[in-house]
């Protein structure tokens, strides 16, 4: 009914957000235009997925989340982008660096059946990975987490794997 309607609207929600940018140019649009008509007084929290990508190529250095942002590609270029929108709101973040998503319905299928070539071993760059699951797991636990109050955090599944092995994998 209207009343308990109107209860959950003035709770403060928690927001995941996890929308692309759109396809071109250096500031994320679509998340301007989002923060631009949000109720912020009704925003606990936002949770962003950013990528790893934000890092640049590291030349298989591990990184941690104080390490600075290179990012190359205009994609990652627009993720940094957000990244700070987020945190310029004033509101309370936690920032998630995502790298590839693997899982059911994500595997490079078409490029393995295909046969298409895969780059040498020896030049073959080291990536991180996460499984589709467990970055759902680690958004609730996020939700949950009181004290990840303005963090940003790498995540990943911790196995660092050159992108040919990911592919003969």
């Amino acid at each position: 009914d209207d009343k308990k309607l109107n209860e959950l609207i003035k709770e403060k929600s928690v927001v995941i957000y996890l929308a692309p940018p759109q396809q071109s140019g250096g500031l994320d649009l679509v998340l301007k235009n989002f923060l631009l008509n949000v109720n912020k007084k009704n925003i606990q929290k936002i949770i962003y997925i950013s990528t790893s990508g934000v890092y640049g190529d590291k030349k298989d250095k591990i990184v941690s989340e104080s390490e600075s942002v290179q990012p190359i590609t205009d994609r990652a270029k627009r993720r940094v982008n957000a990244e700070s929108q987020i945190k310029s709101t004033g509101l309370n973040y936690t920032i998630l660096r995502v790298p590839g998503i693997y899982g059911k319905n994500r595997l490079p299928m078409k490029r393995i059946a295909e046969r298409l070539p895969l780059i040498k071993r020896d030049v073959c760059k080291h990536t991180n990975l996460i499984h589709v699951k467990d970055l759902a797991r680690l958004i609730v636990a996020c939700v949950h987490n009181k004290k990840s109050n303005m963090s940003t955090i790498n995540v990943s599944d911790g196995t660092p794997i050159k992108t040919t092995d990911y592919y003969l994998h």
